[in-house]
């Protein structure tokens, strides 16, 4: 999903699912889990985007294995902290329950980044440079852990925090990110003992 700077960890990264179970321009934001009620009231375990993107109104992109649907939110609100809507064509729990279970999208446009904030799939494909411009790899995925996020390289698999102490620059445009990483980090070899 997003990359968010702050002071440490610096940046978050936002998961976006496989493309092939949605649009090109269709951002996954969370995953209906059960029914709450009778009047089709669906639970949501949502991204930090979610609590932005789900409004009445909303077209939502739900998909479950190869099956995809359209649908458009009736009602949000909070219960006991987690999001609960409704969609229109789905005014019970009988007709909502079918929903269980399927993955929340939403066009890209309906997500709102903070300027320091990037989804995983605009990180994905970017080369990692250090300050001097030398091609370190390639960023292959963004990996979540609860203290930071990783992008994981190319090839060696190696992890680079997505933390200020490390990353000095994000560069969409260019397609660059730049870095200032200790000695041994992508190679251990290089390593200084302390």
């Amino acid at each position: 999903m997003t990359t968010k700077k702050k002071t440490k960890p610096a940046r978050r990264s936002r998961t976006a699912a496989n493309s092939a179970t949605r649009p090109d321009d269709a951002i996954v934001i969370g995953r209906f889990v059960g029914t709450l009620g009778l009047r089709g009231e669906l639970k949501v375990a949502g991204t930090r985007l979610a609590a932005d993107a789900l409004n009445v109104g909303t077209a939502l992109i739900l998909s479950f294995d190869a099956q995809r649907e359209t649908a458009i939110v009736a009602t949000v609100r909070h219960h006991a902290g987690k999001l609960v809507v409704t969609l229109e064509g789905a005014p019970d729990r009988t007709s909502a329950e079918r929903f269980v279970g399927f993955a929340i999208s939403v066009a890209r446009e309906v997500v709102r980044l903070s300027p320091s904030e990037y989804l995983d799939v605009d990180l994905i494909g970017l080369q990692l440079v250090d300050e001097a411009g030398q091609v370190l790899g390639t960023a292959a995925n963004v990996a979540h852990y609860p203290a930071q996020d990783c992008l994981v390289l190319a090839g060696s698999g190696a992890l680079v925090p997505l933390v200020t102490a490390f990353v000095r620059k994000i560069d969409l445009t260019t397609k660059t990110i730049v870095v200032d990483l200790p000695p041994g980090l992508l190679d251990p070899a290089q390593a200084v003992d302390a």
